[in-house]
């Protein structure tokens, strides 16, 4: 297992107050490893897992510690891991969606391609959408899925930090002709379709920030831009990542009096920060109303 204290307080650093567990092959086998490290204390931020058939919903531990800070994973939507090289049987795939349904559960669909794309929308129409479904990725939308993803009423959670970090290979290896269908933001959200954000780390860096200056910019590591019309504002790009995590690509939270306090601070008012997007701009990072990272 990797240092989950040392991940914590790096992702405090970034002023992230909660995350998501999302990796399939990591995380099934350690459900209860990363709750029994959020009991011991170790994970500053609030956890949210998804799931697969097998993973029941993690059990509250008796710690004996009073300690506010600490935060018991709960479970999420279940993950489904598509492959376009060996696809499921659609009909097991429906019956997989219903099932979670029944239970209240809702489903988040790995697609990185547009047949994976095609395959899980069309399971979704017929076995009817949830709200909190969303697609993990959307790698490559083609403009003719856009209305068949907003009649699904799903949520499509993207990684706009892969253009910076993989756009001059996006360019060199994809054709021209679908580099517009490239982790689009702008034009999904133009549709309705709501949009979340998500680094994918450890595939990803992790910094929030770099994600959403790539979700402004379009800037790629050498300086090319790939999927202009895909830029988005600031305030689009920090709502991206301020959504809740059982919402995501919702509506940002609200700061209000009697709330527990989930935020960051910043060392300068917006209207500077939001032309820098930089995590350096991070003083303090409150979680659950207890500051867990602040700035030396």
């Amino acid at each position: 297992m990797p240092d989950i204290k040392a991940i914590s307080e790096e992702l405090a650093s970034y002023g992230v107050t909660r995350y998501y567990r999302c990796d399939t092959r990591q995380l099934f086998g350690h459900a209860g490893t990363v709750g029994r490290a959020d009991c011991k204390g170790r994970t500053l931020q609030r956890v949210r897992l998804t799931r697969d058939k097998s993973l029941h919903v993690v059990k509250n531990v008796t710690t004996g510690q009073k300690n506010p800070a600490i935060h018991l994973p709960d479970t999420g939507s279940l993950k489904i891991m598509l492959d376009d090289y060996a696809l499921p049987d659609f009909e097991n795939l429906k019956r997989e969606i219903m099932r979670a349904h029944q239970q209240a559960r809702s489903v988040a669909i790995h697609c990185v391609t547009a047949v994976e794309l095609v395959f899980a929308v069309s399971a979704l129409r017929e076995a009817g959408a949830l709200s909190g479904d969303r697609i993990e990725h959307g790698s490559v939308i083609s403009d003719q899925m856009i209305p068949l993803l907003r009649s699904t009423g799903i949520t499509l959670v993207t990684q706009p930090n892969f253009i910076a970090e993989k756009g001059d290979q996006y360019i060199s290896d994809v054709d021209t002709s679908e580099h517009q269908d490239l982790y689009r933001t702008r034009s999904l959200l133009d549709a309705g379709i709501p949009v979340g954000g998500s680094t994918d780390a450890p595939f990803g860096n992790p910094d929030p920030w770099k994600a959403m200056t790539a979700a402004v910019s379009r800037q790629t590591l050498g300086g090319r831009t790939l999927g202009q019309q895909e830029q988005v504002t600031p305030e689009v790009a920090l709502q991206l990542f301020t959504s809740p995590a059982d919402d995501p690509g919702g509506s940002s939270r609200n700061i209000e009096v009697g709330c527990s306090a989930d935020l960051c601070l910043l060392n300068r008012p917006w209207h500077s920060a939001r032309l820098r997007l930089k995590q350096e701009d991070v003083i303090t990072t409150v979680c659950a109303g207890k500051i867990i990272w602040a700035a030396g």
